[in-house]
């Protein structure tokens, strides 16, 4: 019986040793303290396990000397991590911090402004501008914002046209950040149009000024209209205005023998352009003329008769009063002489 009770206990430090042993291999050995029982088991809580000094009991029940005592590691429930997490955990607490970077778009006269917003990192930035669908209207624009510059226009768009736009954080290693935004498409704004071209008037009557005019090379906008004024002499208000859909005008029931301004504009719904003038001027109306020429002859007329009958009575009367005092005279001068 006591044969059997050794060959437990040998068995029983053989595994004991050749556990120490596996895990000793990646633990490092933990020192252990001495303790009055011969050996203690792990338990659920994981509790330091050490390994004290064991007294051999022989075949004949007698005590020998006691063996040196063996250390075994501590067996916990959560083992150290290895050397390549701990230097991960460095490396994301020295990570920089997450980068700041959107913006907004706002139109300009001829395109549209790129702002970034507050908080933003500064550095070197790429925008990109294309109009959708269309890879071949693309442009690249590396642009440096900082705290002091933070606002970039894109000059010289199409009017009216809408176009795609992203923002992207170019780093030292070139690694490229998208930026975010409220939309990623902006339509641009109408602009002024252009001059119109070869203005030219005539007289369709004495009194009717017709003029026509070729469209300017940009409208700038989706409408197409022209605005023509008629002013009189040196005055600023126009006496009158035409607007057509193409540029051809007609000023009737003017004055006759009168100088004018015309001024003729392009107009793209919203912007009118830089107005082109010309003077002109109405002529003599012939048949008012010839009619007034008549009334001038007829009132001449009528004016020559009247006179003839007021003063026509009145010489008659004259004369009789003549012949009157000359009879009378002789008459007188007859009785002179006979008194005589």
């Amino acid at each position: 019986m006591a044969m059997a009770n050794c060959l437990k206990i040998l068995l029983l430090w053989a595994g004991i040793i050749v556990m120490a042993e596996d895990v000793s291999t990646t633990l490092p050995p933990r020192t252990s303290t001495n303790s009055s029982s011969a050996f203690s088991l792990p338990n659920s809580t994981s509790t330091p396990r050490t390994m004290t000094e064991t007294a051999v009991i022989s075949p004949d029940n007698q005590r020998t000397a006691p063996k040196p005592p063996l250390s075994t590691p501590t067996l916990t429930s959560n083992p150290p991590m290895p050397s390549t997490y701990s230097t991960s955990i460095s490396a994301e607490t020295q990570a920089p911090p997450p980068l700041e970077c959107s913006f907004t778009v706002t139109l300009s006269n001829s395109g549209f402004n790129i702002t970034m917003n507050k908080n933003f990192t500064t550095g070197n930035y790429i925008i990109n501008i294309k109009e959708p669908g269309r890879p071949d209207t693309g442009h690249n624009y590396s642009i440096p914002f900082s705290n002091e510059r933070s606002r970039h226009e894109i000059k010289h768009l199409k009017p009216c046209t809408e176009y795609e736009h992203d923002v992207a954080f170019n780093d030292a290693a070139g690694k490229k950040t998208p930026c975010t935004s409220q939309t990623n498409t902006t339509k641009t704004n109408q602009w002024m149009p252009g001059e119109i071209k070869n203005l030219v008037w005539n007289l369709q009557e004495h009194n009717v000024i017709h003029a026509t005019c070729d469209p300017p090379n940009d409208l700038n906008g989706p409408r197409k209209h022209y605005i023509a004024r008629l002013y009189s002499g040196g005055d600023d208000v126009p006496i009158k205005t035409l607007n057509q859909t193409e540029c051809k005008f007609e000023f009737k029931d003017l004055s006759y023998s009168t100088k004018y301004k015309l001024k003729v504009t392009a107009f793209n719904g919203q912007n009118e352009g830089k107005p082109k003038g010309e003077a002109v001027s109405t002529s003599y109306d012939d048949k008012a003329l010839i009619v007034r020429l008549v009334f001038f002859i007829m009132a001449s007329v009528a004016f020559a008769v009247v006179l003839y009958k007021i003063y026509t009575p009145r010489l008659r009367k004259s004369r009789n009063d003549a012949e009157v005092d000359e009879n009378a005279v002789i008459e007188l001068t007859e009785i002179y002489a006979n008194v005589a």
